[in-house]
């Protein structure tokens, strides 16, 4: 484009074809005149000579705005009706496992790291275990209802359109107006392109539900351990630690590294081995056709839908009672110990079902639960809360090490305890006077060792002394059974003297 001056005008070129214009030299002479005139203005001398450009500037970004918004709308699917119901109704179901409770809580006072343990997995693998396998049953046997009325409605509406495609003049010879005829062809041509994209949307749905599900399990690890810490810190509660002997002096029973271990394999892996076992939905062999190919899987999901209704009328139970084995968790032995030992039958290595006999998609194998494992370590809030409870009992051994540093006046006394020998001091020969000094003795310490310690709360500890004390006083009231019944034979033997002597003195 480009312009040309003459002393009749000005002539704009405009080009491709398009007719130029001529402004007469008069015209364009009083436009210059009238835009100085203007600019000079108030009003239009700040007015910026591209403001319309502007305008269609902003005008064309948002509809840019809007068209690329109508599209990522069509792509999101929570704002599908059908999809939302369905993850809302899956979402429901799982947050029922949390209500039934994943960590049992004994009641408030001192607890023992053994009882805790068998109570939480006996939870776990009666009522947790099985109430995870029968929702991820429920959930799939939702989708596959919500994958056969997507499908019947896209058959319904190809149908529908192959039918019009036969006999596009059936509506006019029923005397219907061909204008009406091409608007409900229009209409219907809408509703099938629709449904042809929400069902092929259908295996992003799904693994999307699938990662809801993952979620979800996470949820219940983290309010497990958030429960856990909660518990260990109450003011009320107390893990029972007994004060025994042991190499001449007083140690912690259970120790530290057990009850950290006790917590964190014992309780959380434990939790973590039964969602890692817990069945994965997107392993189902009826999603696994859903992911393959939403469209021609009808029939497959059709008998899945069919197998698992006549499962609930025939039996009153769910479709997952034909599909799953009888789940055993093996239970721990004490093993004379502390901390429980957690290997038994039946139990893989993070002390749980290990699904082997189980269908493919109700056995959490081990390559499946690295997904779970993924998002455990990834995890803040869980990282943050364990590191807490292992800091507090670290910090409450180190508290308690105090204590039993103050046992420090005892010394002699464990001592003693330690290596008495009642052989060994049977066979020494002892006077009265020794006995009766190692006799009061004895009396002494008895009594200052059941006054000197009791029970007593230290951070999450409970301190426990009945064992420590009752183990010394049984073996000091040996020590003083055994001096006494010496002490006896010692002043029987010294009065059979004296009276010889007397006898003698006496003749």
């Amino acid at each position: 484009m480009y312009c040309t001056m003459s002393a009749t005008g000005v002539v704009q070129v405009l080009g491709n074809g398009v007719p130029s214009t001529h402004t007469s030299l008069g015209r364009w002479v009083r436009d210059a005149f009238m835009f100085k005139l203007f600019r000079g203005l108030t009003a239009f001398k700040q007015l910026w000579m591209g403001h319309s450009f502007n305008r269609w500037c902003s005008n064309t970004r948002q509809a840019r705005y809007q068209r690329h918004k109508q599209q990522v709308e069509e792509q999101l699917l929570h704002l599908r009706p059908h999809y939302l119901k369905t993850l809302m109704d899956c979402r429901a179901k799982l947050a029922a496992i949390q209500s039934a409770g994943t960590l049992v809580v004994p009641p408030p006072g001192p607890y023992k790291l053994d009882a805790l343990i068998d109570m939480q997995q006996e939870h776990r693998a009666s009522i947790i275990a099985p109430l995870l396998s029968r929702t991820a049953a429920g959930i799939v046997l939702e989708v596959e209802q919500l994958a056969s009325r997507m499908q019947r409605a896209y058959q319904g509406l190809a149908h529908d359109m192959q039918e019009h495609l036969k006999d596009p003049s059936a509506g006019a010879a029923r005397g219907i107006s061909p204008v009406k005829v091409q608007a409900e062809h229009h209409a219907m041509s809408v509703r099938h392109s629709a449904a042809l994209h929400d069902l092929q949307r259908l295996p992003a749905f799904l693994r999307l539900l699938g990662l809801q599900v993952m979620q979800s399990y996470l949820d219940l690890l983290v309010d497990a351990v958030g429960r856990l810490k909660a518990h260990a810190e109450a003011a009320s509660n107390g893990l029972v630690v007994d004060l025994l002997l042991a190499g001449g002096g007083v140690t912690l029973s259970p120790t530290m590294e057990e009850v950290l271990k006790g917590f964190s394999q014992g309780i959380i892996e434990h939790l973590a081995g039964v969602l890692k076992a817990a069945p994965r939905i997107l392993k189902h062999p009826s999603m696994k056709a859903l992911l393959g190919d939403p469209i021609t899987s009808t029939s497959l999901i059709a008998s899945f839908i069919a197998k698992g209704s006549r499962i609930d009328s025939s039996s009153g139970g769910s479709m997952l009672s034909e599909w799953q084995p009888a789940v055993h968790y093996g239970g721990h032995g004490s093993g004379g110990g502390s901390f429980p030992d957690l290997p038994a039958a039946r139990r893989g290595a993070s002390g749980c079902w290990d699904g082997k006999d189980a269908a493919p998609w109700l056995a959490g194998r081990q390559e499946e639960g690295g997904q779970l494992l993924l998002m455990m370590v990834g995890d803040r809030s869980l990282g943050t809360l364990r590191r807490h409870i292992d800091q507090q009992v670290m910090r409450s051994y180190r508290e308690a090490s105090v204590v039993t540093d103050t046992l420090s006046d005892l010394n002699l006394l464990l001592h003693f305890a330690h290596v008495w020998d009642a052989n060994s001091y049977k066979a020494k020969q002892h006077t009265v006077a020794e006995l009766r000094r190692d006799t009061m003795l004895l009396r002494e310490w008895q009594a200052q060792l059941q006054v000197a310690i009791d029970n007593q709360p230290v951070g999450l500890l409970q301190l426990q002394t009945t064992v420590l004390k009752t183990t010394y006083m049984q073996r000091l009231a040996s020590a003083q059974a055994t001096i006494s019944m010496l002490l006896v034979s010692a002043a029987r033997r010294e009065g059979q003297v004296v009276l010889a002597q007397l006898h003698s003195i006496t003749k």
